[in-house]
C-alpha cells in the first residue's frame, strides 16, 4: 500500500475498502493498482494488487504476500534479499535502526505496460521457433529441458498442423541394426548408388506408391511440421526464402528439444541419448548477432563486432552459425552477443537480392572461430544498436584470423557504436519492424527506452556496493574504524566473545609472555559473488606460541574434498536433499587446558588498566591449539547424539534412525548433512541449534569456493567464480583460451632464457589450480607437470 497517487502505472478507482491499523485508527482505500520499478540489472517488474491510501505517511510492502507469489524473501545477518520467481536480485537492503527494512524502490515512468514474464514468454515462443506456448509450459513444467524457465503466458496464437553416414552412427547410439528404410518414390531415394549402399549394407527397402503420401504418414506429416516450423521463422524476421536450407535445419535442431505427444514427458532427444537437453543457448532464428571480430592486426579505432544474422546452431560443437550480408558468407563462431529484438533489413542495399543469387555462399563459404569448442558468454549481455539511418552500423569486415586472432572477451570494450552490458538481455530495444509479438505485449524495457545504459550494469552493482559497505578488506584496525560496516563487526566479535566468557583481566603473572592479538577483517559472499556480510574476527598471532608451554598436541582432521564428493554423488544417486550449516565463533565453544595470556585487542583496551593482560578461558581464531579443542567438543556432542565416526574418514560421521540414515561431514566450522529423511535432518538441526549458536544456510550452494546446484537430476559442481578470481589474481583476465589444458608434447626445462619470475607467486598460482582440480579433473595432468 502506497500514499503516493504518481507511482501508478495503471490504478482502478473502483476497488474501495477499510484498512485497520494496531492503534485502532483505521485508513480508507480509493484504488488498487500497479507500479512499475527498476530492478538491479536496468529492467523493470511490476507490483501488483497495490492499494492507494492518500492518508499513508509511508508505503509498506507485506513480505508474506510477496512469498505467496513466488518470490523469495532472505533475511540473514541484518540484510534482506528479494528475488524473483527465477531468483533474480530485485533489491537488497540492510536493517535500519529501527529494526525495518527500506526498501529503495525507483520507479518506472512506462508508456505502455506488460508484465516481465510475457516478454519472456515472447522470446522463449521465438526461440523455440514459435511452437506453442501450452507446450512451451509443459516442457519448463515437467522439466523435460534444461535451462527454460517457468513460462506464464494469457495469450494464445495460432500454428498450422544425410542418410550414408546416419545409418552407422544411429546403429552405434541405438546398438541395433537398421533393417528396413521406407521412403516415397524421389531422385534420391531411386538412384542407383543409393540401392547399391542399401545392398551393400543388407537394409531393406520399402516404397511408397506415387502420390500416396499416406503410405509413410509418419514421415510426411514431420515434414509438415518441420517446414512449418521453418516458415513461421522465416516471416517472423522477415528473412529471403533462399535461407530456407538453414530454417529448416534449425526447425529440425529446435523439434528435437521439444515436447511431442509421441514421448509422454521427454524430449526426442531425451529418448535417444537419454539425457535432457541443455536450451539455454537457443536464442531467435534471424535476430541480429555481433560477432567478435578476429582479424589480426586490428587496430585500435576498428570495431571489434560486427552484426550478423543468427541462422542456427553448428553440428559437432557449441557454436552459431552467423550469417554475414555484406560479404556474404557464414561464420561459426561461439563469441556472439544477441539483440533478438533486432532484425536485418532485407530490403535495402539490394540484400534480398544478393542473398537469394548467393544462395551457395549460405552452405559453403564460411569461418570457423578458434573458440567454437566451447561456449563462453555468447549471448548473455545485453546490446543496444546504435547505428545510422539505416538501422545497421557500417563495420569492417570479420578477418580470417588464425591462433593468435581468436581471444576471449568477457566484455566488449571501446566498439564504437555498441553497448554492452553485463544483464542476459538487460536492454534489448524493440525494432519498428518487427511484427513476432502484438503490440499490448512488448516489454517495458522496450517502450520506455534505455533506462538503464546496459554498459552501466557493472557500475551500477560498484555503486551499490558501496552503499552496503566497501568491498575492500581494510589490512588494519585504523582504516576498519573509519567504516561503520567494520565497526558493528568488530562489535558483534566482541559481544560473542564476552557472552561466551572467552577471558578475564588479570595481572600478568611473573615471567608473562602474553600474545598480541589482531583484527582480521574478510567480505562474505555468496555463490553469485554479491557481499552478504562484513565479518571481522579478533585472531591471537599463534605463531610465537612455544610448544609444551602455550601448547601440546594441534591435529584437528576435517573432511576431505574426495569424501565431500562422495557425499554428494551419494546424495544424488539416492535423491537426497544436502543441507549446510555454520557454527558462529566456531572456536569460542570449548575451555582451554593450557593457560595462556594474551594482549588486549585493539580498539577495545579498558581505561586506567593498560598494563593487565587477558587470560584465556576458551579458545580464540589464531591459537595453534583451537581447532583441535573445537574438534573435540563437536566430536562429544556428535556421539551423544548417537553418531558414529567414520573410521577412514574422522571428519565424517553417520547415524542410523527410524526415517533413514542421516550423514554429517564436517570442515572446522562448516557441517554439510543429508539424508533420507527431511524430518531426521531438521530434527538435527534443531539439536545442534540448542547447542550451539548455528547459522541455517538452508540447502547446499556454497562450499569452501565451490558452487553447488541441486536439482531433481543430479547434483552439479562448478567453481567458475574461483577460476576467473585466480585468473584475475594471475594477470590473465583477459587471457587467449586454450582446447587443451596444456599444450601438446610440452617439456619444461630448467635452462630457460626467459625472465625470473617470484617463486612464492608461482607456488600460490599452482596451489590456485591444484584446488581447481576439484571440479576439474581433466586438469591433474597439467597441475601436476608444473607442480
Amino acid at each position: 500500500m502506497t500514499e503516493s497517487r504518481a507511482a501508478f502505472a495503471e490504478l482502478d478507482s473502483t476497488v474501495t475498502g477499510m484498512v485497520r491499523f494496531g492503534d485502532n485508527s483505521v485508513v480508507t482505500i480509493v484504488g488498487r493498482g500497479t507500479i512499475l520499478f527498476s530492478c538491479r540489472d536496468g529492467g523493470h517488474c511490476a507490483l501488483t494488487g497495490v492499494y492507494f491510501i492518500p492518508r499513508l505517511k509511508s508505503s509498506i510492502i507485506s513480505l508474506g504476500q510477496l512469498d505467496e507469489h513466488g518470490c523469495q524473501v532472505l533475511i540473514d545477518n541484518g540484510v534482506l534479499r528479494l528475488r524473483d520467481r527465477e531468483r533474480k536480485l530485485l533489491t537488497m537492503v540492510r536493517r535500519s535502526a529501527n529494526r525495518l527494512y527500506m526498501l529503495p524502490l525507483h520507479i518506472a515512468r512506462p508508456v505502455c505496460l506488460a508484465a516481465k514474464q510475457e516478454e519472456e514468454a515472447w522470446r522463449w515462443h521465438a526461440r523455440f521457433g514459435h511452437i506453442s506456448f501450452d507446450a512451451l509450459k509443459r516442457m519448463a513444467k515437467k522439466e523435460m529441458v534444461r535451462g527454460l524457465p517457468m513460462i506464464e503466458h494469457i495469450a494464445r496464437i495460432k500454428q498450422p498442423r544425410q542418410s550414408r553416414r546416419s545409418k552407422p552412427r544411429a546403429e552405434a547410439e541405438t546398438r541395433k541394426k537398421l533393417r528396413v528404410l521406407r521412403t516415397d518414390i524421389g531422385g534420391e531415394f531411386t538412384s542407383l548408388e543409393f540401392g547399391q549402399n542399401c545392398a551393400e549394407v543388407g537394409v531393406g527397402r520399402h516404397l511408397s506408391a506415387p502420390y500416396s503420401p499416406q503410405q509413410n504418414g509418419v514421415v510426411e506429416r514431420k515434414n509438415q511440421t518441420v517446414v512449418g516450423m521453418a516458415r513461421c521463422m522465416l516471416k517472423a524476421k522477415g528473412m529471403p526464402a533462399a535461407f530456407w536450407g538453414e530454417a529448416v535445419t534449425t526447425a529440425v535442431y529446435i523439434l528435437k528439444r521439444a515436447s511431442t505427444k509421441a514421448l509422454d514427458g521427454q524430449t526426442p532427444f531425451e529418448a535417444w541419448h537419454g539425457r535432457k537437453p541443455d536450451v539455454s543457448l537457443l536464442r531467435t532464428f534471424g535476430c541480429i548477432g555481433h560477432v567478435k571480430v578476429t582479424k589480426p592486426g586490428l587496430s585500435k579505432l576498428e570495431d571489434r563486432r560486427k552484426p550478423m544474422v543468427l541462422l542456427g546452431y553448428e553440428a559437432g560443437s557449441k557454436a552459431y552459425r552467423m550469417y554475414d550480408p555484406v560479404e556474404r558468407r557464414v561464420v561459426i563462431s561461439r563469441d556472439v552477443m544477441f539483440n533478438e529484438s533486432a532484425s536485418w533489413d532485407w530490403t535495402k542495399s539490394g540484400a534480398r537480392k544478393d542473398a537469394q543469387q548467393q544462395q551457395a555462399a549460405v552452405s559453403s563459404t564460411f569461418v570457423i572461430d578458434e573458440e567454437v569448442e566451447k561456449l563462453g558468454h555468447g549471448g548473455q549481455g545485453g546490446i543496444c544498436i546504435q547505428g545510422g539511418a539505416d538501422g545497421a552500423p557500417a563495420v569492417d569486415g570479420l578477418g580470417e584470423g588464425d591462433d593468435d586472432a581468436a581471444r576471449q572477451s568477457s566484455c566488449l570494450r571501446g566498439s564504437a557504436g555498441v553497448a554492452v552490458g553485463a544483464a542476459p538481455d538487460a536492454a534489448e530495444y524493440l525494432d519498428a519492424d518487427y511484427d513476432g509479438k502484438p503490440v499490448s505485449y512488448r516489454l517495458v524495457n522496450d517502450v520506455v527506452g534505455p533506462a538503464t545504459p546496459p554498459g552501466l550494469a557493472a557500475q551500477v552493482d560498484k555503486a551499490e556496493e558501496l552503499l552496503f559497505g566497501s568491498a575492500e578488506e581494510p589490512p588494519s584496525y585504523a582504516k576498519a574504524e573509519k567504516d561503520a560496516h567494520w565497526r558493528q563487526a568488530m562489535e558483534e566479535e566482541m559481544n560473542a566473545i564476552m557472552e561466551n566468557g572467552t577471558w578475564e583481566l588479570v595481572e600478568p603473572p611473573p615471567s608473562c609472555r602474553p600474545i598480541s592479538l589482531k583484527w582480521v577483517y574478510k567480505v562474505k559472499r555468496d555463490e553469485r559473488g554479491e557481499v552478504v556480510r562484513h565479518k571481522a574476527r579478533l585472531v591471537a598471532r599463534g605463531f610465537v606460541q612455544r610448544e609444551g608451554v602455550d601448547f601440546n598436541e594441534v591435529f584437528a582432521p576435517v573432511a576431505m574434498m574426495e569424501s565431500v564428493r562422495l557425499l554428494l554423488a551419494l546424495a544424488a544417486t539416492r535423491g537426497w536433499n544436502v543441507h549446510h550449516m555454520d557454527v558462529k565463533s566456531v572456536f569460542l565453544n570449548e575451555d582451554l587446558k593450557e593457560e595462556v595470556y594474551v594482549n588486549q585487542p585493539p580498539g577495545y583496551v579498558v581505561n586506567g588498566q593498560e598494563h593487565r593482560v587477558l587470560r584465556l578461558r576458551k579458545a580464540l581464531y589464531g591459537l595453534r591449539q583451537a581447532p583441535r579443542t573445537w574438534n573435540q567438543k563437536l566430536d562429544t556432542v556428535l556421539k551423544e547424539m548417537e553418531f558414529k565416526r567414520c573410521e577412514s574418514e574422522h571428519a565424517l560421521y553417520t547415524r542410523r534412525a527410524e526415517h533413514g540414515q542421516l550423514v554429517v561431514g564436517v570442515y572446522v566450522d562448516d557441517l554439510v548433512i543429508t539424508g533420507a529423511s527431511k524430518k531426521e535432518i531438521e530434527a538435527f538441526k534443531a539439536q545442534m541449534k540448542k547447542t550451539f549458536r548455528m547459522s541455517d544456510l538452508g540447502l547446499l550452494t556454497y562450499y569452501l569456493g565451490i558452487e553447488v546446484e541441486q536439482r531433481k537430476d543430479g547434483i552439479t559442481l562448478c567453481q567458475s567464480s574461483y577460476a576467473h578470481k585466480l585468473l584475475e589474481r594471475s594477470g590473465m583476465g583477459e587471457c587467449r583460451p586454450n582446447k587443451t589444458p596444456m599444450e601438446e608434447k610440452l617439456k619444461l626445462s630448467k635452462d630457460s632464457k626467459a625472465g625470473k619470475v617470484d617463486a612464492t607467486s608461482y607456488r600460490s598460482i599452482v596451489g590456485g589450480l591444484r584446488y581447481l582440480v576439484n571440479t576439474r579433473p581433466d586438469l591433474a595432468f597439467a597441475v601436476g607437470y608444473v607442480s
